[in-house]
Parts: C-alpha cells; structure tokens; sequence
C-alpha cells in the first residue's frame, strides 16, 4: 500500500511540471503570434481607408464629369461646385484636393467634345492618420471623361 501512495504522489507533481510547460508553451504561441496578428490588423484597416478615400475621388470625378457634360453648363464654376459638395458629403476636405477640368474653359465646347474631370489628393493632407510616414507619398487620382451632350 506504501507503494501505491508514492507512485500517485509522483504522478501528481510530474502532472504539475506538464501543466506549468504547456502555460510557458502557450505564453511564448502568444508572443509570436500577436505582433503577426496586430500588424495584419492595421494593414487592413489601412487598405480600408486608402479604397474609402480612392472611392470618394472617383465618385466626385464621376459627379463633375457628368454636370460638365451637360449641355446647359457653361461655367467650371458649377462643375468645382458639384465635386467639392459630393467630395464634403464622402467626408474628405474639398482644399486638400486638387481639381482639373480639360479643356478649361465649358463654353467653348459644342455637342460630341470630351471633357475630362480629373481629382487628385495626397495621403498627407487626408483625415486618415499616417501610420509611420508610410503613406505620407502616395498620391490618390481619379480621372473620368465624359462626351457633351
């Protein structure tokens, strides 16, 4: 019977020692995996912002696009207007964003000519927080041509 005591007691402490290893085995998968993890994490979230923002610029280029091919526009002004209201209402800011309308000048233009919107932004001067200076040299563009009614 003495035996039986000391073999029981030896299983425990030995159940013990595997218990504590496995804690250490699963502390240092933790700290292995969780900077794998988090950078993935931010990647995403950055590729989320960079297509949000890409998305609002082609949307504001498509809107200036399509007011500038209307016959009945004749002024950029109305054009600048239409893009910097859809650029505001997608939550970027209108002075951070450059606008070029081709050819310059709407009146001058009859039925059957293109006319070109182009917007441009910088990373920099976005809403979205630069993650290290990564992004602080990508430039976001959107161009889209239309035909004048």
């Amino acid at each position: 019977m003495l035996s039986y005591q000391n073999t029981n007691i030896r299983h425990r402490i030995s159940r013990r020692r595997a218990s504590s290893s496995r804690r250490g085995v699963t502390l240092v998968e933790f700290a292995i995996v969780f900077p794998i993890v988090l950078t993935m994490l931010f990647s995403g979230i950055v590729c989320f912002g960079l297509v949000m923002i890409q998305n609002t610029l082609i949307t504001a280029a498509s809107e200036g696009g399509r007011r500038a091919s209307l016959s009945h526009v004749m002024t950029d002004e109305s054009v600048i207007s239409a893009v910097e209201d859809r650029l505001r209402r997608g939550g970027l800011n209108p002075d951070a964003v450059s606008i070029e309308i081709d050819p310059a000048t709407l009146g001058s233009l009859s039925a059957g000519d293109t006319v070109s919107v182009s917007v441009s932004m910088a990373m920099k001067d976005s809403f979205w927080p630069n993650f290290g200076g990564s992004l602080s040299e990508v430039n976001l563009r959107s161009k889209i041509t239309y035909t004048r009614e």
